[in-house]
């Protein structure tokens, strides 16, 4: 399954498809409708050392001994502040402008008068960070090799719209890799 943005009105929506073949050829069929696109540009640079550091006051080696998911989740919290968000509700709610996203459950949506509680998807960094990548990633599993292992996080990592430093994505694939073999558990 896939992404597809659809421009209605002038406004782009995102979908879940899948591909399906039949006699004729393969055929898209939309599987569930995602929310609204919002594209956000990057508004500040910040290191995820930096980042951690301000969050639980921990040098990069402690911090690294919480477990995968955690790790995962505080990328995405990192990548949210470098568009703009702040996290004035708790530590896994954030907030720009009219958006509100939930990491932990995971939800995005509207938090406006016109538009209140319509979910949206997050156009970060060319790629959409909403719920079904991250429930995508959080539930990966693969078997291989360590090239091949470290490809396919890698790829997942970048299909949520995570830019990370690779000394980090190092620490967490050593971590998944060494400790979790590759399991991540949503």
């Amino acid at each position: 399954m896939f992404i597809r943005t659809k421009m209605i009105k002038g406004k782009k929506y995102a979908y879940l498809v899948e591909n399906n073949w039949t006699q004729k050829g393969s055929r898209q069929k939309t599987v569930e409708y995602l929310g609204k696109i919002c594209e956000l540009e990057k508004t500040k640079t910040i290191l995820f050392e930096e980042f951690i550091t301000k969050m639980y006051n921990k040098s990069i080696e402690e911090y690294f001994n919480n477990t995968a998911k955690t790790i995962i989740y505080d990328l995405i919290c990192c990548e949210l502040e470098k568009h703009g968000f702040s996290n004035t509700l708790s530590k896994n709610v954030f907030i720009t402008n009219n958006i509100v996203a939930d990491i932990t459950k995971p939800k995005f949506f509207k938090n406006n008068t016109s538009e209140a509680g319509m979910d949206v998807v997050l156009r970060i960094n060319n790629e959409y960070l909403c719920p079904y990548t991250i429930k995508r990633l959080l539930n990966l599993r693969i078997e291989g090799d360590e090239q091949f292992c470290g490809k396919q996080l890698a790829e997942a990592i970048v299909a949520v719209g995570i830019v990370t430093e690779p000394d980090i994505f190092i620490l967490l694939f050593e971590k998944l890799y060494k400790d979790e073999k590759l399991v991540i558990s949503g």
